[in-house]
């Protein structure tokens, strides 16, 4: 989706909410006691764990989703979908395929069901 087709008023992150209960609404299986919860964390350079710098890439015990992960504890399973460069909405011609909202519904597909979406984008939208 291009910058031009959002509907006036509507933002970015509106767009990414609707997508998101959309398909998950149509995924998952509730109540689901006993089980792992599922917390999947979709977003750009931040939750891939790039350093300043941009030099390597931090280990998954100090990035955020690893430390996101020690701290609920083994009925937990966080799922870390980051991409660096990735945007809200906006499709990048040097850097193509990192638009979230195009993507959104095949990480939603591919780790549903879950119990929790966390969406950490817009760093690159600036």
């Amino acid at each position: 989706m291009s910058p031009s087709h959002l509907l006036a008023g509507t933002s970015a992150c509106d767009l990414l909410n609707f997508e998101a209960r959309k398909v998950m609404s149509q995924n998952v299986i509730l109540p689901r006691e006993n089980l792992m919860r599922t917390i999947l964390c979709f977003g750009d350079s931040n939750t891939w764990g790039d350093p300043p710098g941009g030099n390597g890439r931090f280990a998954w015990h100090e990035r955020w989703t690893g430390i996101l992960q020690s701290s609920l504890g083994d009925g937990f399973r966080v799922i870390e979908e980051g991409l660096c460069g990735r945007t809200t909405c906006f499709d990048d011609p040097f850097s193509p395929n990192r638009n979230g909202l195009a993507y959104l519904t095949v990480a939603l597909e591919t780790h549903c069901p879950l119990d929790l979406l966390i969406i950490m984008l817009g760093t690159n939208d600036l």
